[in-house]
């Protein structure tokens, strides 16, 4: 999902980018190489300004769920500043059923939002096709899920915090031990745990597709969080000063 606005200089990088991403070492596409399709709500519903990320968010769910690619309105002829760069890509003109992807891998859409106040977001959508979970978190005994660990490649957040930087080096340590003993943890159920735990000053995240991997950011990580300081918060007292703000992508301040 692209931003899209059709502007002639904004378009062609937003294109050259995404073939140097996704198809970095080939000037053309090879035999069997499978093309990356590319849109934008904003030939739908127009640009709608403050909200143009979440509409192409809310584009980019519902192709997900229904396995149906929107088209791009109004497209006859490509931009020749945008031909060097469009050798995988291809700008859908009718509705497009999502294409073949192997057993077990979810359906993925990359979406792009470049504000011109200088905000730029990029969000990845992705399937989810796993087993129902109850409000608390945990599958039914029907459901029995065989725990994450390794090997499915979807990955997870997981957070501690603390009221010290000595105290969060000693939960990371503490979880990375427990980790290396007990393998075969549910990834999941650990990341739901976590971010149910209460919020304290001192945080880290840490993400991993494994308890082995896990376990070794863990271990990496803890001399930095035992010297890390909490930045003070400014008393509400302090007198009002000039800011200097500098947008880049425009002047609207």
């Amino acid at each position: 999902e692209g931003h899209g606005t059709g502007t002639p200089t904004g378009d062609p990088i937003e294109a050259r980018t995404i073939q140097s991403v996704f198809f970095p070492d080939e000037a053309e596409p090879a035999q069997g190489t499978s093309e990356l399709l590319v849109g934008s709500i904003k030939t739908l519903i127009g640009h709608t300004e403050g909200t143009a990320g979440l509409a192409g968010v809310m584009k980019a769910s519902l192709a997900v769920q229904h396995g149906q690619i929107p088209a791009n309105l109004h497209f006859r002829e490509l931009n020749s500043r945008i031909r060097p760069f469009y050798n995988h890509l291809r700008v859908p003109t009718d509705i497009t059923p999502w294409p073949a992807i192997p057993a077990g891998s979810p359906r993925r859409v990359s979406v792009n939002s470049f504000g011109f106040g200088g905000t730029n977001a990029h969000a990845i959508i992705e399937s989810w096709d796993g087993p129902h979970f109850r409000d608390e978190g945990y599958a039914t005994p029907s459901q029995s899920p065989t725990p994450k660990t390794h090997g499915d490649g979807l990955g997870g957040l997981f957070v501690l915090s603390a009221n010290s930087g000595q105290a969060l080096a000693a939960r990371a340590a503490s979880l990375a031990s427990y980790l290396q003993e007990h393998p075969n943890t549910d990834l999941d159920r650990l990341a739901h745990t976590l971010f149910q735990r209460p919020s304290f000053p001192f945080r880290a995240a840490f993400s991993a597709t494994s308890t082995a991997k896990l376990a070794e950011k863990l271990e990496a990580g803890m001399a930095t969080l035992k010297g890390s300081s909490r930045i003070p918060t400014i008393p509400e007292s302090l007198p009002p000063r000039i800011l200097g703000v500098f947008s880049g992508h425009g002047a609207q301040w």
